[in-house]
C-alpha cells in the first residue's frame, strides 16, 4: 500500500544516471512515462543496455496495484522505440 509511481521512478532514476523517467498518469491499467532526454537510452547504450532498462522499468512499474502496461513516451532512435510495453514483452 506504501508503494507509488513516484516511489517507484525516483528509484529507478537513482539506478540509471543518464536517463531519467518521468510520471505523467495512471489511466485504466497503465501508467503514461515520458524520458525527455532520451538519446543516452536510444543511441548510447546499445540495444542491450536499451533492453535492460525497457524491462526493468517496465518490470518495477507494473508491481504497482492494478498495473498492467507501461505507455513510454520518447524519441525512437537505433536501439529503442517508444509504446506500450507489458511484463510478457519481456519473457525469452
Amino acid at each position: 500500500d506504501t508503494l507509488t509511481a513516484e516511489k517507484i521512478i525516483k528509484d529507478i532514476n537513482s539506478s540509471w544516471d543518464d536517463v531519467k523517467l518521468e510520471y505523467k498518469k495512471i489511466s485504466h491499467d497503465t501508467i503514461y512515462v515520458s524520458i525527455p532526454e532520451s538519446a543516452a537510452l536510444t543511441q548510447g547504450m546499445g540495444s542491450s543496455g536499451a533492453y535492460n532498462y525497457m524491462s526493468s522499468t517496465t518490470f518495477s512499474l507494473t508491481e504497482l496495484k492494478n498495473i498492467r502496461f507501461v505507455n513510454f513516451d520518447f524519441a525512437e532512435g537505433d536501439h529503442m522505440a517508444p509504446g506500450t510495453m507489458k511484463r510478457a514483452d519481456f519473457k525469452q
